[in-house]
């Protein structure tokens, strides 16, 4: 018996582009390849100079299914931000949503796998679906996995410092779309970050440790993966040279408690506001650094290293 075109749950792909001539024809042809074919892709180009805007137009009139958004040059982060927004107007026209960067490789059962794991959830609720992947230098040769195994930070503690939602793996459905745009983020500092957060405090997460996206490693990555210790020591020593504009896990607390407080529950919103608050007081930061009772259990890095840089953060009030 045939799906019946109601039954049909159709996906919308958020793709944001900007000076991607390199990449992005392949990009676009494993989107088109996907084995789930009830999808659609919008791309908003961030004010690229190069040929992205010409190559996205071609594949624009040749498929029907691509729509292209030319914009101004706002940043990664907002430029995903206007495309959840123009999700939001086409609500009504599709099930599940997913981020997709320009220049990584989707093997073709990624969409059906996630959704499948949406549909098996039946969450009526926000739910977000993330994967594992696999690296890949700039010629798409294997790497090696991001992990092994399930994460350990699948607890709301942790997510509030470490995250193990890769955007570009996200797919979600409408009440979290819903949700996650009902507040008009000003102090905006990564858009997977803000569905990773909304989701794991008001909804479901799903990992599948299948890796069903090829991340491509390159010189020009906008947000690249740091899969190696020495390339994560030297991203560490690099971000302690611009520590002065650094503090994004406190705003973003401060953000959620803004757009989210009627929501929370009373110990959500607590552990919330102990990273939004904790430079307030001298106490706060130093129960925080040394595990006193004042500050919640279990706000810390999975990693080591990471964990010992976050108390450096801690002690400078830089987290």
């Amino acid at each position: 018996m045939h799906m019946q075109e109601k039954d049909i749950k159709r996906v919308l792909v958020l793709l944001s582009s900007y000076q991607g001539e390199r990449y992005i024809a392949e990009q676009l042809d494993s989107l088109l390849g996907q084995s789930y074919q009830a999808l659609d892709i919008v791309v908003r180009d961030d004010c690229s100079t190069d040929a992205t805007r010409s190559i996205l137009h071609d594949y624009e009139q040749k498929s029907g299914r691509i729509t292209v958004i030319e914009g101004d040059n706002v940043g990664c982060a907002r430029s995903f931000w206007l495309l959840l927004q123009y999700a939001k107007a086409h609500l009504e026209d599709y099930a599940y949503f997913a981020f997709c960067d320009q220049d990584d490789y989707w093997l073709e059962d990624k969409v059906s796998k996630a959704v499948a794991q949406l549909e098996q959830a039946q969450e009526e609720g926000p739910c977000l679906y993330c994967s594992n992947l696999t690296y890949t230098d700039a010629e798409l040769h294997t790497l090696g996995l991001k992990r092994q195994g399930l994460p350990e930070t699948t607890n709301k503690a942790k997510s509030l410092v470490e995250s193990f939602a890769t955007g570009c793996t996200m797919v979600f459905n409408r009440a979290l779309l819903q949700v996650a745009t009902s507040y008009d983020v000003q102090r905006l500092h990564l858009h997977d970050l803000w569905l990773f957060h909304s989701c794991m405090f008001l909804g479901k997460i799903i990992y599948d440790p299948q890796p069903y996206i090829l991340y491509r490693q390159h010189r020009n990555n906008e947000i690249g993966a740091k899969s190696t210790f020495i390339q994560r020591l030297h991203s560490k020593m690099k971000s302690f040279k611009t520590l002065k504009t650094q503090h994004f896990r406190e705003i973003e607390a401060q953000e959620l408690l803004k757009a989210y407080d009627t929501l929370l529950s009373v110990d959500d919103r607590k552990l919330i506001s102990f990273v939004a608050t904790y430079r307030q007081h001298w106490w706060l930061r130093l129960s925080w650094l040394l595990g006193l009772p004042h500050a919640p259990k279990g706000i810390r890095m999975t990693r080591a290293t990471d964990q010992f840089f976050l108390m450096i953060r801690i002690l400078i009030g830089k987290v």
